[in-house]
């Protein structure tokens, strides 16, 4: 007597189901709840799906040499033209020694910083979901001042940013650069970009459950199993 499993990727989900051979299989009812359960509880590893890791990319400018466009849900950067890039980075037109970050227009992604400069943050901080401004020009540098000022040394850092869409959050992002004043020379070094609010500065893979959800998962099997025992030990 033997079960033969099926399993049916969604996302990050792997749902498996049981095609019982017994002398008395479970109701159809019953085995339709017990899917469902399964479902509410797999539900929330779902949202994994919409994590996004550029890859190393070592993208750089020097003055003068155009800009690097970011699609940070698409997981793309160029210094090419872009089709819906949300972010860029170049140098500020009147300021020769400013690097600056402009966020394309009419777009909902807001970006951490302290007056005018974007805040540099450090690996595995934690993603900021609120605070942060919606206009379209923010400095990293001018003339030596800002959170980014390097003088002659290349400070990398992570930049933060998230969209939501009214009081709903969308995304959260990071970006890690390089800026060295003295060359005038900005690197794009990577990206990452999540629908949870979990992610970590400088985090490369989707976030993990977190314990409760597993246990909750854990706890569906067990029960699905000792339903499915129960029957057939009563037969």
């Amino acid at each position: 007597m033997r079960n033969n499993l099926f399993e049916t990727y969604t996302g990050e989900c792997v749902i498996i189901s049981f095609e019982n051979h017994m002398k008395k299989p479970i109701s159809p009812s019953l085995f339709r709840g017990l899917l469902a359960g399964l479902f509410v509880v797999l539900a929330p590893l779902c949202a994994s799906a919409d994590f996004v890791y550029s890859g190393l990319l070592n993208l750089s400018i020097s003055r003068g040499t155009g800009t690097i466009n970011v699609d940070l849900d698409g997981g793309l950067a160029s210094k090419s033209s872009l089709p819906g890039y949300d972010v860029s980075f170049g140098f500020f037109a009147l300021e020769e020694e400013a690097i600056a970050l402009y966020k394309a227009t009419n777009n909902s992604w807001y970006v951490m910083n302290s007056g005018s400069f974007p805040i540099r943050y450090s690996l595995d901080d934690a993603l900021p979901t609120s605070g942060g401004t919606n206009t379209s020009t923010y400095m990293l540098s001018a003339y030596g001042g800002g959170n980014w000022a390097s003088s002659n040394s290349t400070v990398t850092g992570y930049l933060s940013l998230y969209r939501s869409s009214g009081s709903t959050l969308d995304y959260t992002a990071w970006i890690q650069v390089s800026w060295n004043e003295a060359s005038d020379t900005l690197t794009l070094i990577d990206f990452a970009c999540d629908s949870s609010a979990t992610m970590l500065m400088g985090q490369t893979t989707a976030p993990v459950p977190e314990p409760a959800t597993s246990a909750a998962l854990a706890g569906a099997f067990i029960l699905a199993a000792s339903v499915l025992f129960r029957r057939r030990k009563s037969v």
